[in-house]
């Protein structure tokens, strides 16, 4: 049942970096804001540049990211609405890496919160927008979609879009920190359906790897 699965925040999202460089409002280059900043108090001071600005693209970029910091404050109320924003520049705009990564921003939000169904459909919409040429983040979000499937009780299917996101994470050489996040759902969707064997299998290996990033700090 959902109660048992808390929906423990995986902080899953990707950003892309373009070249760019013009300063938006004299006081954040674009580039900047295209990167991944949320961890740096500077970003909630994109409220002010967001209620400005009339640019749909200056828009999109400040409200991601301050959906990003909120959700790492665990205001997910406010994340939330944010997302939603940046989720609405992105259809406007007509970039589909913007509206898919916007689509997994929100999946994530909701998947914090044990709202899996409406998490699943997001991550099912980015999956379908996603340009063809990212491959590893085409698995990420895959993952993300199996986790939702095997909270939502089909853990079948849910396993099978989790092994394919490790084989390509795999594939592509991907670092162990991408890893972590397949193995760890596939041990608790094997457990799901009884095969003790194959979860003890990927727990462990997602031990190794938390080992490892922990050793490599």
């Amino acid at each position: 049942p959902n109660s048992l699965w808390p929906g423990y925040p995986k902080a899953r999202f990707f950003h892309h970096i373009y070249t760019g460089g013009h300063f938006l409002n004299s006081v954040v280059p674009e580039w900047w804001l295209e990167q991944n900043r949320t961890d740096e108090p500077e970003v909630l001071q994109l409220r002010p540049i967001y209620m400005r600005s009339a640019d749909p693209k200056t828009v999109r970029l400040s409200a991601y990211h301050l959906a990003r910091a909120l959700e790492l404050q665990k205001d997910f109320s406010k994340a939330l609405f944010y997302a939603r924003i940046a989720l609405d520049r992105s259809i406007q705009l007509r970039r589909a890496d913007y509206t898919a990564s916007s689509h997994n921003q929100m999946g994530n939000i909701l998947t914090c919160q044990s709202y899996f169904a409406e998490a699943a459909l997001h991550y099912g919409k980015a999956l379908e927008t996603l340009p063809g040429e990212y491959p590893l983040l085409h698995a990420l979000i895959s993952d993300n979609l199996g986790y939702c499937r095997i909270a939502l009780g089909d853990a079948a299917e849910g396993v099978a879009l989790c092994s394919g996101a490790l084989d390509i994470l795999e594939t592509h050489d991907a670092s162990p920190g991408f890893l972590i996040y397949p193995h760890t759902d596939l041990c608790l969707g094997h457990l799901e359906l009884g095969q003790m064997d194959r979860a003890i299998e990927h727990g462990r290996m997602a031990l190794e790897i938390a080992r490892f990033q922990s050793n490599a700090e």
